[in-house]
């Protein structure tokens, strides 16, 4: 009974040890014409680590010390991947240009579509007038 709770004892130390061997790692995502980015998620390669920066592009995270990089991906921006060389990294997003295409050929479709649809019921309103 005394080595079941002596190893159960020591178990728990172990975990708690294991738990407080964190650092902690700041940043902050700007986009190129150094605006900060609200939402963009930072995480941890090869580990469950991750966290989203705040409405001033911050981030704050407490990482393994087995952590080696971070990658910063934000919609509308080419994905970023930093070594963890310190406690503060600063990242810079250049625009995906093939997503900013595809955004605007969406939004020209969706109001040629509008039209259309707009002028549908136009025609539609004036044949039921002449009905």
């Amino acid at each position: 009974m005394k080595k079941t709770i002596l190893f159960i004892l020591s178990a728990i130390v172990s975990l708690v040890a294991v738990g407080q061997n964190t650092r902690l790692v700041k940043g902050v995502v700007f986009d190129e014409r150094e605006v900060p980015i609200k939402g963009a998620t930072v995480k941890v390669i090869g580990m469950t680590e991750n966290t989203v920066t705040n409405e001033n592009g911050v981030f704050e995270f407490s990482v393994s010390p087995y952590a080696k990089q971070v990658e910063v991906s934000c919609e509308g921006h080419v994905s970023k991947t930093a070594e963890i060389d310190g406690t503060y990294l600063i990242f810079k997003m250049k625009v995906d240009k093939e997503y900013a295409k595809r955004k605007a050929k969406e939004a020209e479709a969706k109001a040629k579509a509008e039209e259309k649809a707009r002028i549908a019921a136009q025609r539609d309103a004036e044949a039921k007038a002449k009905a």
